[in-house]
């Protein structure tokens, strides 16, 4: 007996050793590309203010969720940035990793085709970009590898100008809405592809082609730098990357649907790119890392989200004050244990 309460005790030494030797008083971020450059305006302020400066690490939506949603202790991220909802695989991720966590909607964005200004005004459909990037469509009724080579082999009306789009890769955020929100609607109002069984419907629409048509890039901001030098090439991004930037690189934004994006279709939600970017707050950490509450709070703050606010002049679409003030409330009312 009094061997085994030796071991105990010394497991429980050493235990105390390890989390002695993890703790930590610096914030760990990680997540979206696209609230990369919001989530470090708002670590900026908080640094001002006393803090530790946060580590923030860019990657996509998907990796961000994966990294958080794999365990608690100061060895895992506190908090993930992402540029859509929390996925259910995700979901199941955290729950069997027992990473309770709380959803914070911070702003609003788009995902929208950039191009070079010089070509003229562009509306495209969800069709006309799903055939233009899909792996495989259907041509004469038969599911084929994607033949089109110009735009106007899609359509007489579009350009006959070669098709080359630039994205993100997959588990980004902004791939992933562009898949959702326009490529496959396209494709259930096909009858080929509604005649699929839903696992194979669910592969082909989101696999892009690989003959150089559409050439992927690590990150949607890779994409907007990537532009200025392309003659004729159209980029999936996000809205909040290129507002600000489109005299400087000298870009315009395509219509889609027959809208275009614009902070006021975005937020109304009448351009069907739209969508909410999220910070998700690791509750387990709130006792053991400073600052979570702190950076939450700065980043729905008036002064940062509002509608003067200095996330905005960087090109976040603000939440409403109603959805504001839910935030700002939610993230008070957080525990170690919610």
């Amino acid at each position: 007996m009094r061997k085994s309460f030796m071991t105990v005790a010394a497991s429980l030494s050493l235990l105390a050793m390890a989390n002695a030797a993890e703790a930590r008083d610096d914030l760990r971020i990680i997540g979206s590309s696209t609230v990369f450059p919001f989530a470090t305006a708002t670590g900026e302020m908080l640094v001002k203010s006393g803090m530790p400066e946060p580590k923030i690490t860019s990657t996509t939506s998907g990796k961000g969720m994966k990294i958080f949603c794999s365990g608690i202790g100061t060895a895992f991220p506190d908090i993930a940035n992402t540029s859509r909802p929390i996925n259910e695989k995700e979901a199941k991720d955290c729950a069997a990793n027992g990473v309770a966590h709380t959803e914070v909607k911070v702003g609003n964005d788009a995902n929208v085709l950039a191009y070079r200004s010089e070509l003229g005004s562009l509306s495209l459909t969800g069709e006309q970009i799903w055939r233009a990037v899909a792996a495989q469509v259907p041509v004469n009724g038969v599911l084929v590898a994607n033949p089109y080579r110009l735009w106007n082999d899609i359509d007489p009306s579009l350009p006959a100008k070669t098709i080359e789009v630039y994205g993100p890769p997959v588990g980004a955020g902004v791939r992933d809405g562009f898949i959702e929100q326009f490529i496959m609607p396209a494709c259930a109002a096909d009858p080929v592809m509604a005649g699929l069984a839903a696992e194979a419907k669910k592969e082909t629409f989101s696999a892009f082609r690989t003959d150089g048509a559409f050439v992927e890039f690590a990150k949607a901001a890779e994409v907007l730098l990537a532009l200025p030098e392309a003659e004729a090439a159209l980029g999936m991004t996000s809205y909040s990357l290129v507002a600000p930037n489109v005299q400087e690189y000298g870009l315009a934004l395509a219509g889609i649907n027959r809208v275009g994006p614009s902070p006021a279709t975005i937020a109304g939600g009448e351009y069907k790119g739209s969508q909410a970017l999220y910070i998700y707050l690791k509750n387990a950490h709130l006792g053991s890392v400073p600052g979570i509450k702190e950076f939450a709070a700065e980043f729905v703050s008036d002064r940062a989200s509002g509608k003067d606010g200095y996330l905005v002049a960087m090109g976040l679409v603000p939440l409403t004050d109603e959805q504001r003030r839910e935030m700002q409330a939610r993230v008070a009312a957080m525990t170690a244990t919610n």
